[in-house]
C-alpha cells in the first residue's frame, strides 16, 4: 500500500502540472524554436527503432558560434537514412561536440540516443538492449536499474566506461554498475565500441562512452521546462522526471530532478522476483563562454538509492550516495597553433550500505546457510546475518590537442591521469553451538587498496585516397597498484606477498574505412590492447560477490597476476539504399593471460563456491553481428539482426563462462506516410537459441582438473509491441507491452541456485506481461 500511494501521489504531482498545459502546447506547432536539446522534440521513425526526433535547428541558429562543433570523424555502424533524417547521426554527433574528441575512422562502433527511445529504459544499459541496431550488447539482469553489461563478451574491468570524460567504477562490482549512476533522463548518447579502438578514453578491451546533453544557448535570456513520466504495470515501476533549463547567448544552464522506483515484478510463471529499488537522481549542469572561442561546462551528479534487493545474492543496498563532480574547458581559438584543444577533470565518490535479506522468499540465499550450518552441527537456529560497507573514489584529468581540420590529416595527441581508492567490507555473525563463545563472526571483503594509472595517447587519420581514410592509433599506460590500508590479521596466503605491483601497459589499433561506391562501405581493422587486473582481482579477501552463474560465491584475489592482452582482428561491410539499409561483421579476438577462476572442488550445499583468482594463458571469442532493414512502402518497414559469440578456453578447451548464446530478431513497423513524424508501431520478435556450451572452471592446480559451473539455459522467443503518438511538437505519449504473450523465460547470464538436497532450483527470470505508458511534456 505505501508504495502504490507513493506511486500515485507523485504520479499525480507530475501530471498536475502537465496536463493543464496540454491544450496549449496540443496548439504549438507555430510556437518559436527551442534551442537543440534532447527534451524539444517530437516522436518520428529514425534508423529502424521509433524514436523522438530532435528539431533541426535554423539557419539563424540561436546556438552561438562557439558553441558549433566540426562534424565528427567517428563512425558509427548503423546509420540513419537521408531520407530519414539522420537523427541518430545528429545525435552522435551533438555526444562528439560534448566528447570533443575525434574518433577513430573506420572502428566498429555504435550509439543509441536514450532519450529518444519509443520504449523509455529504466537503465542504461536496457537503453542499448532495447535498440533494434545496437548488437553487440547483451546484460545480465540483478535490477532493473542494475543491468551489468556485455560487450561481445567481454565483461566488467575489460569494458572501459566513462561519462563525459570521467572514469567511473562500482562501489561493489555487484551491487552496481557504471552506467546505473545515470539517469537515462540526461543522457543525450550511449556510445558502444565493441574492440580496441578508442584508446583516447584509457586502457580498456572495449569501451561504453556516455554523454549527457550540452547547455543550450539563447539569443536572449529563456527557461523551460520539461516533465515527464513513465509507467510500467509489471512490479509498478515509475520513471518520473522534472527539468529545468535555460540561459542566454553566452551561458546556459540545466538541473533534473528524477525518481526511480519499483517493487517485485512477475515472471511469466507468476513468480515474483524480489526486486524493489528506490532512485533519486539529481543532474545540475552550468556552462559558459569565455569568448567567441572558449568555453567551459560544469556538471554535478548525485544518486541517492536506498532498500534496493538482489535477487540471487546475499546482500541488499539498504543506502548507496554516489556523487560526481566534472569540469570541462575547450579552446578553438584560430591564433593557436592547434584547432582544438580539451583539458578536463573530474572527481567521483561512492558510498554503500548493505545488510542479508532474511525476508527473501524466492531465493531463500539465508535460509539455505542456516540450514547448511544447522547440517554441520551448529545448532538449530544458527540465526546467521551480516552486513556491508564500501567505498569508491576516482579522480583524474585529460587534456588532448586535434591538429588538422576534418576530411584531411589530423593528429589527436594527449596525456591523462587516474587514481581509484576502493574499500568493501563484510561482518558476517552465526551462533555456534560447538563453540565457545557460541556467537561466532568473520570479516571479509576487499582492504583499502588504490591504483594510479599514467598514460599518454596519439591518434592519426589520414586520407590515403578520395575514397580511403585509414587511421592508427596507440597508448602508453604506467599502472601502480597498493594497499593502502592495514591488511586484516588472516590475510590468506593464496594472495601472494608481492602486494605492490606496477606495471607498463601498450595499446595500439589500424583501422580503415573504403567507400566502395556511393551505397557500400567496408571497414576493417585490428588492435592490441592491454587491461590491468582490478583491485579486486588482486586483493579480494573472501568477498561474496555474484560474479559467475551462482550469486552466491566468495572470491579470494591473487597480487601477482599480470594484465590482460588483447589481439582482435574486425571487418564489416555496409550498405544503404533509398529502400533498404544493413551491415554484417565478424570479429577474432585472442586474449592472452585471460582473467578467470579457479573453483574449489568441493559442491557447498547452499550452492555457494570458493573461488580462487587465475588466469589461463590463452581464451578466444569469435563471432559475428548482422543488420538490415527494409522499407516495403511508406507505410511499413520490415527489420532483422543478429548476434552471435563463442566464448573458449583454449588452453583447458572448454567454454568461458559468462557468454550468451546466438540472438536473433525480427520486426514490422507501420507508420504514417510521412515517415514516421505523427505516430508509430513496432511488433517485434526476439528468439534467443538454448545455450549448452556450458562455462568451466579449473579445480585444481593442474590444467586436467575441471568443473562446470554453468546450468544449461532452454532457448526463448518474446514479442513486444511499441507505439507511440505525437501530439504537437512539445506533447507525446508512448505506450506498448513488452513480452506481450507473458512468456516465462530465463536469460543465460541471470543468476540462478542448482536444486540440493534441502531448496528446489530456483533462477532470477525475466519480467511476464509488462505493458508500460509514458508522457512527455515541454513548456
Amino acid at each position: 500500500m505505501r508504495a502504490w500511494r507513493r506511486t500515485l501521489i507523485r504520479s499525480c504531482v507530475i501530471l498536475g502540472v502537465g496536463l493543464p498545459l496540454v491544450s496549449r502546447l496540443a496548439a504549438a506547432d507555430d510556437a518559436p524554436d527551442e534551442p537543440i536539446f534532447p527534451s524539444d522534440g517530437y516522436v518520428r521513425l529514425v534508423n529502424g527503432r521509433l524514436m523522438l526526433q530532435e528539431e533541426q535547428q535554423p539557419a539563424e541558429s540561436r546556438q552561438p558560434e562557439a558553441a558549433r562543433q566540426p562534424e565528427t570523424s567517428s563512425d558509427v555502424l548503423n546509420l540513419a537514412s537521408e531520407r530519414r533524417g539522420g537523427g541518430l547521426l545528429e545525435d552522435l554527433q551533438a555526444a562528439q561536440q560534448a566528447q570533443l574528441l575525434p574518433g577513430a575512422s573506420g572502428a566498429p562502433r555504435e550509439a543509441v540516443s536514450p532519450m529518444q527511445q519509443a520504449t523509455p529504459p529504466v537503465d542504461l544499459v536496457g537503453a542499448l538492449q532495447q535498440s533494434d541496431t545496437v548488437q553487440t550488447v547483451n546484460n545480465q539482469l540483478r535490477n532493473p536499474v542494475s543491468l551489468d553489461p556485455r560487450i561481445r563478451g567481454y565483461r566488467y574491468a575489460q569494458i572501459y566506461t566513462q561519462g563525459d570524460g570521467a572514469f567511473w567504477v562500482p562501489v561493489r562490482q555487484d551491487l552496481d554498475t557504471p552506467l546505473s549512476m545515470f539517469d537515462p533522463s540526461v543522457v543525450q548518447v550511449i556510445e558502444a565500441v565493441p574492440g580496441p579502438y578508442a584508446l583516447q578514453y584509457g586502457p580498456g578491451f572495449s569501451y561504453l562512452n556516455v554523454v549527457t546533453a550540452p547547455t543550450p544557448r539563447y539569443d536572449c535570456y529563456e527557461s523551460h521546462v520539461f516533465s515527464g513520466t513513465t509507467y510500467y504495470g509489471n512490479g509498478d515501476l515509475v520513471n518520473a522526471t522534472q527539468r529545468m533549463y535555460g540561459g542566454n547567448k553566452n551561458w546556459g544552464y540545466s538541473i533534473l530532478h528524477a525518481s526511480r522506483f519499483g517493487n517485485a515484478y512477475t515472471a511469466g510463471n507468476g513468480t515474483h522476483m524480489p526486486a524493489a529499488y528506490n532512485n533519486e537522481d539529481l543532474f545540475a549542469q552550468f556552462g559558459f563562454n569565455i569568448d567567441s572561442d572558449q568555453r567551459v561546462e560544469f556538471r554535478y551528479l548525485r544518486q541517492d538509492q536506498t532498500n534496493t534487493q538482489y535477487p540471487a545474492q546475499l546482500w541488499q543496498t539498504d543506502a548507496a550516495v554516489t556523487q560526481g563532480f566534472n569540469v570541462q574547458f575547450v579552446d578553438e581559438s584560430p591564433d593557436r597553433p592547434w584547432n582544438k584543444l580539451v583539458s578536463e577533470a573530474w572527481y567521483n565518490i561512492g558510498r554503500l550500505f548493505g545488510s542479508t535479506n532474511p525476508n527473501e522468499q524466492t531465493f531463500q540465499v539465508v535460509e539455505r546457510i542456516n540450514k547448511a550450518l544447522t547440517n554441520e552441527g551448529a545448532g538449530p537456529d544458527p540465526n546467521f546475518g551480516g552486513t556491508t560497507n564500501a567505498s569508491t573514489y576516482s579522480t583524474g584529468t585529460r587534456t588532448a590537442t586535434v591538429y588538422g581540420e576534418e576530411g584531411g590529416r589530423q593528429l589527436t595527441v594527449g596525456s591523462d591521469f587516474r587514481y581509484i581508492n576502493q574499500y568493501v567490507n563484510e561482518h558476517m555473525t552465526w551462533t555456534d553451538v560447538r563453540l565457545t563463545p557460541p556467537l561466532q563472526d568473520i570479516q571479509t571483503g576487499l582492504p583499502r587498496s588504490s591504483t594510479t594509472d599514467s598514460g599518454g595517447f596519439g591518434e592519426l587519420s589520414v586520407p590515403v585516397a578520395s575514397y580511403w581514410t585509414a587511421t592508427v592509433g596507440a597508448r602508453v599506460d604506467w599502472i601502480h597498484t597498493d594497499l593502502v590500508g592495514p591488511l586484516p590479521p588472516d590475510y590468506p596466503d593464496q594472495l601472494g606477498t608481492a602486494l605492490v605491483q606496477n606495471n607498463v601497459l601498450y595499446s595500439f589499433f589500424l583501422t580503415n574505412k573504403v567507400e566502395v561506391d556511393e551505397n557500400w562501405t567496408l571497414k576493417f581493422g585490428a588492435g592490441q590492447a592491454q587491461r590491468p587486473p582490478t583491485m579486486t582481482e588482486r586483493y579480494a579477501d573472501g568477498e561474496f560477490l555474484a560474479v559467475i552463474q551462482s550469486g552466491f560465491s566468495r572470491v579470494i584475489g591473487l597480487t601477482t597476476l599480470p594484465p590482460e592482452r588483447l589481439w582482435q582482428v574486425d571487418a564489416n561491410l555496409s550498405c544503404n539504399y533509398d529502400r533498404f539499409r544493413g551491415r554484417l561483421g565478424g570479429f577474432y579476438s585472442l586474449i592472452q593471460n585471460f582473467s578467470t577462476f579457479q573453483a574449489f572442488p568441493i559442491d557447498d550445499p547452499t550452492g555457494a563456491r570458493l573461488l580462487f583468482t587465475v588466469q589461463t594463458p590463452l581464451a578466444t571469442l569469435t563471432g559475428f553481428e548482422a543488420y538490415g532493414e527494409r522499407d516495403l512502402n511508406d507505410y511499413w518497414t520490415t527489420f532483422a539482426s543478429a548476434l552471435y559469440v563463442d566464448g573458449r578456453d583454449q588452453t583447458l578447451g572448454a567454454p568461458l563462462t559468462q557468454i550468451y548464446p546466438l540472438e536473433g530478431r525480427v520486426g514490422l513497423r507501420l507508420h504514417d506516410p510521412e515517415g514516421g513524424d505523427k505516430w508509430g508501431i513496432e511488433f517485434l520478435v526476439r528468439m534467443v537459441d538454448k545455450q549448452d556450451r556450458l562455462g568451466t572452471l579449473r579445480t585444481g592446480f593442474t590444467g586436467d582438473e575441471r568443473v562446470v559451473i554453468e546450468l544449461p539455459t532452454a532457448g526463448f522467443t518474446v514479442c513486444n509491441l511499441r507505439s507511440y503518438y505525437n501530439v504537437s511538437k512539445r506533447f507525446n505519449v508512448v505506450a506498448g507491452i513488452n513480452n506481450v504473450f507473458d512468456r516465462n523465460y530465463l536469460e543465460h547470464l541471470s543468476l540462478r541456485f542448482a536444486q540440493s538436497t534441502n531448496f528446489p532450483a530456483v533462477a532470477v527470470l525475466s519480467p511476464g506481461f509488462t505493458p508500460y505508458v509514458g508522457v512527455n511534456v515541454t513548456y
